[in-house]
């Protein structure tokens, strides 16, 4: 039966989450990290340096020519409106911007391109456009041509043109400065004049074809009443020549049918005159309405049409929405965009410009009733008139023919008057604000480039770089999810760190030692043999001394001063003073994966522990890979399987490490034996507890080599049988990913994991407070050490060189 009080009751400790928190200070933290990626941010910051070094010194000198335009919305000079205030209704910061940015549209290069300098400047071959200068233009192209990609178009000559030209509004002005640019000084002086003076052509354009509608309108009713009148005056003449002896004077003009006739005349005239002002009215606003403009832009120019103007509730609005606008702007000049106060006005003013649409809608459809109203007393006029003239030539028809005569010239007379005087309102077609463009500044030859800059620009790349440097660095460094350092020990698997042990080839330049001389034999002396351990197993004669060849599994004993050494002993004292005394006894040391340093760093903890005078054995379980042998050069003739299959009793498995002609005090070692077929049985019978159950009385430590957790189940079996499980990580080989898993695994088992021990650590990757202690400290004073050693053996070795002579 198996004596469970041989093994302590322990509850196995969870094992702690893995936490990113920096524990050491950011800032430090953050310099060590640029430290270990410093050939990414050296690499990237020599390319974009030197790239944009190229580039800058390769880009030729432009040159640039600058007009000055002012745009300025003025209330029209042929309309004279009452009451209107002229403090800042014009002033509308996105018009003006908008007008900067109109300088660059097709329309307007178009026209520019109308100028024979510039047509002929950008049909020459040898003309360097600014696209050509484009370095990622270029690159952009090229990749498109090596992937297949269909490369964009070639531009077209305005887009040539265009790409010359900037404009840019002047804060808080009415300025806007039109660019030019080019490598060669006067042709940036001809594109700016030549765009300047096509900007001026295009307003003056626009505003013709915006008063076209109504001006042709008004120019086919002027065109109506000219006829009209033409005809009334022949008519007149005619029957003045055939009735010579009438007198437009006489005394039928004073009979009632005379009168009624005139009056009649005179209301038919004014009926008339009203239709033809409220069609023109009405005319005006529907192109209002079907225009793209904003409706802030057409509710002011709606305002300017006399029928809505003249709406009480219309001007009461426009007043109101005014004064708020002023106080907006005032606002918005104390309080942030987001102050109750300020939204509280915006909403208003959104309210008031509702009613005001609504208003102005309301009083168009009584401008169209009032239409229709005139239109049909125009008619019944009309045939009141000719019924009178009927009635009037029964009295007086040689009079009253030339009254009616003289009473059509005057009507169309009156009428043509009243056509040619809006015609010469045409302001009323193009709202209540137009824009004015003029030239103010005339652009100037350049005599010095502004760019480029090849100090800033070298500045410029220099920085681009340095950051783009240390960015890729942290991206790098958040990506790599391969455990390096300690602290990815600690924060990322949530692992205590019972230690570290540095990279043996980071002790190369310390090993460069002078070789002691061979030893001369004796007459009758043998060379070293191989020796035997107790149960006939053959041990390595090697003694590991200063001519031998340093084995990792030994650094220890081989080589004590050594900064790997110290690394084992200082692993060794962590492990006395945090596992409680006689509690935990057996540790097995396992691994993610093979080749991870597991048997190395076994062996070198069971020696460290054995020279410090405790009794120790070192335990091989793993029966796929075996490799305790193979470190201390032993024979795995006999060993654990040999016992748990009952070939062999534990005190004929038992080897020893011979070191300098003799085995080492406190060690004892099973090998793994020969193969089993069922190695996941042999560790999991109940022989295997009832071995360790003796082991835990018979010594202090019991230091067991596991299998790796990810490949066979054997590790988790013995795992399970240990009061300990450290675990031994390679720096640089698993990710996180696969680290987890394996601690997954035991943690399913519910075993001790006392901490992690990090292997074969590049210690110029950690932090300078690792590297200063265990590279610059135990290594220097290993260093003295081999000094003053080496000194004195060839002190040694020349006296008796002296007495041989």
């Amino acid at each position: 039966m198996i004596d469970n009080n041989n093994k302590p009751e322990t509850v196995p400790v969870p094992r702690r989450v893995a936490d990113k928190s920096i524990a050491e200070p950011a800032f430090k933290y953050y310099l060590d990290m640029l430290r270990r990626r410093i050939w990414i941010v050296a690499t990237i910051f020599t390319v974009v340096f030197t790239l944009g070094t190229i580039k800058t010194i390769r880009s030729p000198e432009i040159y640039q020519s600058v007009a000055k335009l002012i745009v300025v919305k003025e209330v029209p000079r042929l309309i004279n409106i009452d009451g209107v205030r002229s403090d800042m209704q014009g002033w509308d910061p996105e018009f003006y911007q908008t007008k900067a940015d109109l300088i660059k549209s097709r329309d307007v290069i178009e026209m520019a391109m109308q100028d024979p300098a510039v047509s002929n400047m950008f049909t020459a071959t040898e003309h360097v456009d600014q696209e050509a200068l484009s370095f990622f233009d270029e690159v952009r192209r090229t990749f498109l041509s090596l992937l297949g990609g269909q490369p964009p178009p070639p531009p077209s000559t305005w887009q040539r043109l265009a790409s010359h030209i900037s404009s840019s509004h002047v804060e808080d002005t009415h300025f806007v400065l039109l660019k030019a640019e080019d490598v060669i000084p006067r042709n940036t002086l001809i594109m700016a004049q030549a765009v300047s003076k096509a900007y001026e052509k295009y307003h003056y354009q626009q505003q013709r074809k915006m008063h076209g509608d109504t001006f042709e309108f008004l120019e086919r009713e002027k065109d109506k009443a000219e006829g009209l009148l033409a005809k009334a005056e022949g008519d007149l003449q005619t029957f003045r020549q055939n009735t010579a002896e009438i007198s437009p004077a006489g005394k039928d003009a004073d009979q009632p049918v005379i009168k009624r006739l005139n009056e009649l005349n005179d209301k038919l005239t004014e009926t008339q005159l009203s239709r033809v002002d409220l069609s023109s009215q009405l005319t005006v606003i529907k192109q209002l309405f079907a225009s793209k403009e904003s409706n802030d832009k057409k509710a002011e120019s709606l305002y300017t049409v006399p029928v809505v103007k003249a709406d009480a509730q219309a001007t009461k609005l426009r007043d109101d929405i005014q004064e708020t606008e002023a106080e907006l702007t005032k606002l918005r000049n104390v309080y942030g965009a987001a102050h109750p106060l300020l939204k509280s006005t915006e909403q208003k003013i959104v309210a008031l410009k509702r009613d005001f649409k609504e208003a102005v809608n309301t009083r168009v459809q009584s401008v169209i009733n009032e239409l229709k109203a005139l239109r049909a007393k125009e008619i019944d006029l009309e045939k009141q008139y000719q019924d009178q003239k009927k009635s009037a030539l029964g009295f007086a028809q040689e009079s009253f023919q030339y009254a009616r005569l003289q009473a059509d010239v005057s009507r169309h007379r009156k009428l043509l008057d009243t056509l040619i005087e809006k015609m010469s309102q045409v302001d009323l077609s193009a709202g209540y604000l137009k824009v004015n463009v003029d030239i103010v500044e005339e652009p100037s030859l350049p005599t010095f480039p502004i760019r480029p800059d090849k100090k800033r620009g070298m500045m410029m790349f220099a920085m681009l770089g340095l950051i783009l440097g240390v960015g890729v660095a942290f991206v790098v460094e958040d990506l790599d999810d391969v455990i390096k350092t300690p602290e990815d020990l600690k924060h990322r698997l949530g692992l205590p760190v019972i230690g570290f042990i540095p990279k043996m080839e980071e002790e190369a330049p310390l090993l460069n030692r002078k070789k002691a001389p061979k030893k001369k034999l004796k007459p009758g002396e043998a060379p070293p043999q191989q020796g035997t351990g107790i149960d006939g197993c053959e041990i390595d004669g090697s003694d590991g001394g200063k001519g031998s060849k340093l084995i990792p599994g030994r650094m220890s004993l081989t080589d004590p001063m050594s900064s790997i050494a110290e690394a084992y002993r200082h692993i060794r004292t962590n492990l006395f003073y945090s596992i409680p005394a006689d509690q935990k006894k057996v540790l097995g040391f396992v691994s993610a994966s093979p080749a991870e340093g597991k048997t190395t760093t076994a062996s070198n903890i069971a020696l460290t522990i054995a020279l410090s005078g405790r009794k120790v054995l070192l335990l091989d379980a793993d029966f796929h890979r075996p490799m305790v042998n193979r470190v201390h050069g032993l024979k795995n003739r006999v060993g654990l399987s040999s016992v748990l299959v009952g070939e062999a009793t534990v005190e004929e498995s038992i080897s020893h490490i011979m070191h300098e002609g003799k085995a080492v005090e406190n060690l004892d070692v099973i090998l793994a034996g020969p193969q089993s077929p069922n190695p996941a049985e042999l560790l999991g019978s109940k022989k295997m507890e009832e071995l360790l159950a003796k082991f835990r009385k018979e010594y202090d430590w019991v230091i067991v080599d596991t299998p790796p957790i990810l490949y066979v189940s054997d590790a988790c079996i013995v795992s399970t049988l240990c009061d300990g499980i450290v675990v031994v990580v390679r720096a640089g080989k698993n990710n996180r990913s696969m680290l987890n898993r394996a601690l997954e695994q035991l943690d399913a088992v519910n075993v001790d994991i006392i901490g992690g021990i990090l292997n074969m650590v590049k210690i110029s990757k950690l932090g300078r407070n690792y590297s200063s202690y265990y590279y610059y400290g135990y290594a220097s004073y290993r260093k003295d050490y081999h000094r003053s050693y080496y000194n004195e053996d060839r002190d040694i070795e020349d006296s008796v060189l002296e007495e041989e002579k």
